[in-house]
């Protein structure tokens, strides 16, 4: 009999009060018991608290003994900012609680629902969305995919570029990636040595320019110096963001073929670095795609993953504000 099975006396003790938890609850919880450096239960003090990180219908069961808590911490500055973002996955936002108050998961622990009796404190989340917000980066934290090495190493340079410019809007590629709601890789088989891999750039409905028909048509010559090459991609990609954010106004088109350039710059990067760091002839290629977030299809979302860089990725509800 496992413990989320228990029945019996055991079942007996968990409280009814139960009954009314839900995800994101705060209970007014000191400490909780992790594991320490040398191996040894020890004590984590929880001094703001605890949410509840538990699904709410696994805490209202009554045959469910034990539920799952994260400590309550509170961040500052732009830290606090980048959490609310979504774009640090350690950290869940608790609205209801203020702007700066987070349930740290990197430290969740499991505890009885007997000794959260009567410490409820109330709702770290109200309505629909920040619940969804909550859940999903909750989901977001433990759900991640683990891509293949050589993928992961490939995708270094971008991940650094993209944890030294997300947050600082002084930076043209910062701004673009204000837009950027997921960046998604793609392959048919992650098994195949080496994999193909496609990095989708999803961005937020209204970012790409309405192309009439559906037909970008030729990339027209206003912006062909833009386009990368495997030595240049790097600043190619600060070029094209450049280019973007700045004062000239682009038509339909051009904007368009930008923002496709500006992911295959970003693909490059990651193909030179995958050339740079593996075999000769062996090593995997990486193509680059952006689509507006109301036109990315249920199919493909099941078939990529996302990259969790940390600093880029939206919580859930996709792209909600």
């Amino acid at each position: 009999m496992t413990t989320d099975d228990a029945s019996g006396s055991e079942a007996a003790q968990a409280p009814t009060a139960a009954s009314e938890w839900r995800q994101a609850d705060k209970f007014a919880l000191d400490q909780v018991v992790f594991m320490a450096d040398d191996g040894q239960p020890g004590q984590l003090p929880t001094p703001h608290g605890v949410a509840l990180v538990s699904q709410s219908c696994d805490a209202v069961l009554p045959h469910r003994v034990n539920v799952q808590v994260a400590p309550i911490v509170e961040l500052s500055g732009e830290t606090s900012r980048a959490a609310r973002d979504g774009k640090r996955s350690q950290y869940a936002h608790l609205p209801q609680l203020g702007d700066d108050w987070f349930a740290d998961l990197d430290h969740v622990s499991t505890v009885s629902k007997a000794a959260l009796s009567g410490r409820r404190v109330g709702r770290g989340v109200d309505g629909d969305k920040a619940t969804r917000r909550f859940a999903g980066a909750i989901a977001r934290r433990f759900g991640r995919f683990a891509f293949p090495d050589e993928v992961s190493e490939a995708m270094k340079e971008l991940r650094d570029l993209v944890h030294s410019k997300a947050t600082k809007d002084e930076s043209p590629f910062g701004r673009i990636l204000k837009d950027v709601l997921e960046l998604r890789a793609e392959s048919r088989d992650w098994a195949t040595q080496p994999p193909d891999v496609t990095l989708i750039f999803v961005v937020k409905p209204g970012t790409l320019p309405t192309i009439p028909e559906d037909d970008p048509g030729a990339m027209p010559d206003s912006v062909t110096k833009f386009q990368p090459g495997a030595t240049s991609a790097k600043s190619k990609l600060t070029g094209i963001s450049e280019a973007l954010t700045g004062q000239v106004m682009w038509n339909a088109y051009e904007k368009y073929w930008l923002w496709q350039m500006l992911a295959e710059a970003a693909a490059l990067m990651c193909e030179a670095q995958a050339i740079g760091t593996g075999k000769a002839g062996d090593h995997p290629t990486f193509t680059g795609e952006v689509v507006s977030g109301d036109e990315f299809p249920l199919t493909r979302v099941r078939r990529s993953e996302i990259i969790d860089l940390d600093h880029l990725s939206a919580p859930f509800p996709l792209g909600a504000d």
